[in-house]
């Protein structure tokens, strides 16, 4: 709460401010680091064209349903959203930074905390391996690599 609005991180509007960082250099060189994992939108099972509350909890509870089917909740409709909201921005966020890294974070979890140090070395490998590619292009004023 700040000054009695609720704010929240802005990672769901602009996870990787790289035009924000362009103006707020002067159009200096904007490195960016998108560190979400790539979501394929993957198709889901026809579910119909309408549930109702007591048909979601029948299907759910049912001890003698053969096979459970796909039914979006509320959660899943607002992360498939953000997930959504997130790959459209990744496009235009790239055409700001001069350089953009974009580390294969897939294989691991949103909360596997543990892994820290491997997801750091992950970081580490995608960024060394795309600023060398940048220099080897002779790259050492902005726009050198898109």
């Amino acid at each position: 709460m700040l000054d009695g609005e609720l704010h929240v991180d802005g990672g769901l509007i602009n996870n990787v401010p790289v035009d924000v960082m362009k103006t707020f250099s002067n159009q200096g060189l904007v490195i960016g680091v998108d560190v979400s994992p790539p979501h394929q939108l993957d198709r889901v099972t026809d579910y119909g064209d309408d549930i109702t509350g007591w048909q979601a909890i029948w299907h759910r509870f049912n001890p003698t349903r053969e096979k459970r089917s796909y039914r979006p909740s509320l959660l899943i409709v607002l992360m498939r959203l953000i997930e959504f909201g997130g790959i459209s921005y990744r496009v235009q966020a790239s055409r700001y930074a001069d350089i953009y890294i974009s580390p294969d974070v897939l294989r691991f979890k949103r909360n596997e905390f543990a892994a820290a140090r491997d997801m750091a070395d992950v970081g580490y490998a995608a960024s060394k391996a795309k600023l060398a590619d940048w220099l080897a292009r002779g790259s050492t004023d902005v726009g050198g690599l898109e």
